[in-house]
């Protein structure tokens, strides 16, 4: 992985609850062709323009099933928090 980065799917578990408090921020990963270019901010993060550009994790997934087969190959990418809430606010 880049940096050092690593990826633990038991914390999907802990975006998923965290999710569902409606006080917490929602997670929405952003289409982007590859780590590099989201970190730099190159992503299309204009999810009215294209609600595919879009994913939505946790409670409200479901609302990005209607996009599903216009997503098949592409790659998304959010930011999280260490600690809770995990979510970041979208910018």
């Amino acid at each position: 992985m880049n940096g050092g980065l690593t990826c633990n799917h038991f914390r999907a578990i802990d975006f998923y609850a965290a999710s569902i408090n409606p006080n917490n921020p929602k997670g929405v990963a952003h289409q982007c062709p590859d780590y590099s270019a989201y970190m730099a901010g190159e992503c299309d993060t204009d999810c009215a323009n294209s609600v595919a550009n879009c994913a939505i994790i946790g409670e409200q997934a479901v609302l990005s099933k209607p996009y599903e087969s216009s997503t098949i190959g592409k790659r998304y990418y959010l930011s999280t928090n260490p600690s809770y809430p995990y979510l970041q606010e979208n910018d």
